[in-house]
């Protein structure tokens, strides 16, 4: 609920503003990869709501968790179910966050700019500031945003049984790429 609240925030914010400052996309991809010693899993989202004001370098994702797709049926439903993700309970991971170092990035030059972003990830309720580097690519009036970073997710209330040790990392790679285009009213 705070996720869409900071989202109607920021877009509400676009009528006072400028709006070519705030740039959106509903198709980011995001993507993970667990390697495991007995199998990896790989699971991907291609449709990641993503708004950024490029005036303030406040920024949001919304992922809806029932979006990822898997190689395996079943290794989605077990993403899906309530002893690991719960999709039902907690049907969204959300990011809140702000650019620390936006004075490095020119939104009016082509170029790729080395960011920082903090802000709350949230995942399975739980909420955790977090610290990440990235890159924002100005390419032809869209910014494209990367970052690859690793999260423990038992950090978020994600159980690993002790039978499926073996077969699932803690540890998991996320992947970014959203293009983001200007918001249009």
């Amino acid at each position: 609920m705070r996720f869409v609240f900071f989202l109607f925030a920021l877009i509400t914010s676009f009528s006072v503003q400028a709006q070519t400052n705030k740039y959106t996309t509903n198709s980011g991809h995001i993507w993970f990869f667990s390697d495991a010693p007995l199998e990896d899993i790989t699971a991907h989202n291609k449709q990641v709501q993503v708004i950024l004001d490029k005036s303030t370098g406040d920024m949001a994702f919304k992922v809806v968790m029932k979006n990822y797709l898997f190689d395996k049926a079943e290794m989605q439903k077990h993403f899906n179910e309530k002893n690991w993700l719960d999709t039902q309970t907690y049907p969204n991971s959300t990011f809140e966050g702000k650019i620390t170092n936006l004075a490095d990035v020119n939104f009016g030059k082509d170029g790729t700019y080395n960011v920082t972003v903090t802000g709350k990830l949230t995942m399975k309720g739980v909420a955790k500031t977090i610290t990440q580097k990235g890159t924002i690519e100005v390419k032809a009036g869209k910014i494209i945003m990367k970052a690859k970073f690793t999260v423990d997710v038992t950090q978020y209330g994600v159980k690993i049984p002790a039978d499926n040790v073996t077969k699932i990392n803690k540890n998991i790679e996320i992947n970014i790429d959203a293009t983001l285009a200007p918001y249009v009213r």
